[in-house]
């Protein structure tokens, strides 16, 4: 859950060992717009060969309806759907991320298109569901990771979303 993340030196960051599927949401939905960050991994996987790993949750509705964009995880870029519980994973690229690197990332989702960048390069496009639907965005990972310069375009608000306590002062940006 969200406890497991904490702020150090003014970025959001997961330190667990443990792999497991990690992810943290913002107050904010979207159903059209674009998610960017600055993720840097910080450990790698215990797989054989390991890979680091990070990402953004796109839309949630819940846990068995959302979308994610992955990182690094198996060296590829993916788009992760869950749709009443069934994942489906549509690769778009080849990515192996390092350990200390910072990567800039972006997602921007328009009617049922997805389009991802890494660094300013386009990665790929995909269909995604939940396209005229909104969703919370946030953060993802699989490995430990730090985020910063969390930024939403097209942001909703998002009624009854549980609120989620963060100290620290890390640098977001939420436009409406």
């Amino acid at each position: 859950g969200w406890q497991a993340w904490r702020v150090v030196d003014g970025r959001y960051r997961l330190d667990s060992a443990s792999w497991g599927r990690y992810y943290t949401l913002a107050p904010v939905a979207v159903v059209d717009g674009a998610i960017e960050v600055t993720a840097t991994p910080l450990g790698q996987s215990s797989h054989e060969p390991p890979w680091a790993c990070f990402g953004i949750v796109v839309k949630y509705r819940d846990a068995g309806n959302m979308v994610v964009v992955r990182f690094g995880a198996y060296n590829a870029v993916a788009v992760l759907q869950w749709r009443g519980g069934q994942r489906t994973i549509d690769g778009l690229g080849e990515l192996t991320a390092t350990v200390g690197r910072a990567y800039h990332v972006r997602v921007q989702v328009q009617g049922d298109r997805l389009s991802v960048f890494v660094d300013g390069a386009a990665m790929g496009e995909a269909t995604i569901g939940l396209a005229s639907e909104s969703g919370r965005v946030g953060l993802y990972t699989e490995t430990p990771t730090a985020f910063d310069d969390f930024r939403v375009e097209g942001a909703l608000e998002s009624p009854g979303a549980p609120v989620e306590r963060i100290e620290g002062k890390p640098r977001a940006a939420l436009q409406f």
